[in-house]
């Protein structure tokens, strides 16, 4: 296990003991119940997908092209939720959180590769070997589309804070800032992710830039918590 990732595994342990103090102490019930549905949400959503991901491949049906397609339209619909709140004269799409939820879990597959990477390294030296082999080829379909994730979770948020354009005034100044502050850590977190893969053949930058983007995620999820 390299420094770095320690160093990770550290501060996402202590950021849980630092967001539930905060959640219990500062914000109240109310935020404290949403950060647990948030953890519901993670859990089903990560159920939901390790499930579909094993009868696809007992199946013999392609994994890549599934979620290519099932990308492709969740793209589509952000696409024209944008499209729709940008002209004038046309009738937005509803400004529901279909497309908030669909960013968000999204968003879990695509940090998927990371818990899934310490997972392996955990068990590579001792595991059973069918299990091991299970962990790794689902630690390379995550690394393979993790970019594809990255980009579908902006695209999927674009599009869902775009359907509230029309009506901004009538979004509270809560959800208004730690939305923008959301979308925009999102911004940079995509950033860095051409930065990871430009740097991803150099030794220590690229171990500085996978660094960096995975305190950036951190930050984002933290976000979505207080967004919700």
């Amino acid at each position: 296990m390299t420094r770095e990732s320690k160093l990770i595994s550290t501060l996402i342990a202590v950021g849980i003991v630092v967001a539930t103090y905060y959640f219990t102490q500062s914000i109240g019930p109310a935020l404290s119940g949403a950060a647990l549905r948030v953890l519901i949400l993670i859990a089903v959503d990560t159920f939901v997908f390790l499930g579909g991901y094993a009868v696809l491949r007992g199946l013999g049906i392609s994994v890549h092209w599934v979620t290519w397609i099932i990308g492709g339209l969740f793209m589509g619909v952000s696409a024209v939720a944008g499209v729709l709140a940008l002209t004038p004269g046309v009738s937005p799409l509803q400004h529901d959180q279909l497309l908030g939820i669909m960013a968000f879990l999204v968003a879990v597959y695509a940090a998927g590769q990371w818990a899934t990477r310490q997972g392996y390294l955990r068990i590579r030296n001792g595991a059973l070997p069918r299990l091991k082999a299970a962990v790794r080829q689902l630690l390379l379909f995550l690394r393979r589309h993790h970019q594809f994730f990255g980009w579908l979770v902006f695209i999927t948020a674009t599009g869902h804070a775009a359907t509230y354009l029309p009506i901004l005034s009538q979004v509270s100044a809560n959800r208004l800032l730690t939305g923008l502050a959301a979308w925009l850590t999102l911004a940079g977190l995509s950033t860095l992710g051409l930065w990871v893969e430009r740097n991803s053949r150099k030794r220590d930058g690229g171990a500085q830039a996978r660094f960096i983007h995975s305190l950036t995620a951190l930050v984002f999820f933290a976000l979505l918590v207080i967004h919700v």
